[in-house]
Order: structure tokens, then C-alpha cells, then sequence
């Protein structure tokens, strides 16, 4: 699958995060998942002067009841990244088949899942840490909340 540009964590939305808040919406009435928090104005965990894409209200974070309903958003999400602009998706309660992984990620400027070494995020592969992280790349999707949704109604149910 062809890569595109990660985002980074620079560009803060004008509309104050429309197109992540549709996306947690509807992932909320798609699969019933709690909405651990969209904005957060703070650095990323652990690494001081480097910006969350919290503060930039391009992030999310995300519970689901069971780990199958994350697996399957998860993979919607992936399947589905060019439409939406998922720049970035945490899956913190991954640990492998091999239970040897604490913690996943994806990235549209690799197009793959890459397996985390204890301690690379925090909480990774921990009892507790059991949602997930989304990143809606900037674009006019993570600027307007109904162009948001009419893009995710295009999609294939999972």
C-alpha cells in the first residue's frame, strides 16, 4: 500500500479538533467505545519540549469493552487510513503471540505494525493499558467534522 507523510505534532487544527471529535463519535456508536480523551495541551509522555498531537487536537484515545472490538477497529482503521487520514494508531495492550511485544504501532509513512520493546511507550503491553491511541493526520478531514463522518459513511462496514 502506497505511504504518505506522518503530520507531526506541529500543526494544530483551527476548528478545535471537529474531525477527531466525529471520529471518536462514531467510533463510539459503531462499536461502543469510551472516549478516554481527546485534547490535552502537554509534551508527549516521557519526552519534554516534544509536543503531543494531543495539544494540537489531532489525537484521541479510546477503550473498547472487549479486545476483539479493538482488534476489529483497529484493522477498519488501517484498511481505511488513506480515507479517514489516520496518521498514527497505539495499540498499548498488544503483546503477540509470543507474549514478547508491550505494545504496538502503525504509521501511514510505513504502512506497518511495528512491535515495542518494554518501556519504548509507556504502559505498553501492561495490564492497565488497555486502549487505544488514534492520530488524525492534518488535513481539511481533521478541520470539519461533517466531512469527517461523509467520508467514514463511504466506507465498508467491518
Amino acid at each position: 500500500m502506497r505511504t504518505r507523510a506522518y503530520s507531526g505534532n506541529n500543526i494544530r487544527t483551527k476548528s478545535n479538533g471537529e474531525g477527531i471529535t466525529k471520529l471518536v463519535d462514531l467510533s463510539r456508536r459503531r462499536w461502543g467505545c469510551q472516549n478516554l480523551g481527546i485534547f490535552n495541551d502537554r509534551d508527549k509522555r516521557g519526552k519534554p519540549g516534544n509536543l503531543s498531537v494531543h495539544a494540537l487536537f489531532r489525537a484521541a484515545d479510546m477503550k473498547f469493552a472487549t479486545r476483539k472490538q479493538t482488534v476489529e477497529a483497529l484493522n477498519w482503521f488501517v484498511k481505511y487510513n488513506h480515507q479517514l487520514k489516520i496518521d498514527l494508531l497505539v495499540d498499548y495492550a498488544y503483546r503477540g503471540k509470543l507474549r514478547t511485544a508491550y505494545g504496538r504501532s502503525w504509521s501511514c509513512d510505513t504502512q506497518k505494525w511495528k512491535n515495542h520493546k518494554k518501556g519504548d511507550i509507556e504502559g505498553g503491553g501492561t495490564t492497565w493499558a488497555t486502549w487505544i491511541h488514534i492520530e488524525q493526520g492534518y488535513s481539511v478531514l481533521s478541520e470539519d467534522g461533517a466531512l469527517t463522518e461523509q467520508h467514514w459513511r463511504a466506507l465498508p462496514k467491518p
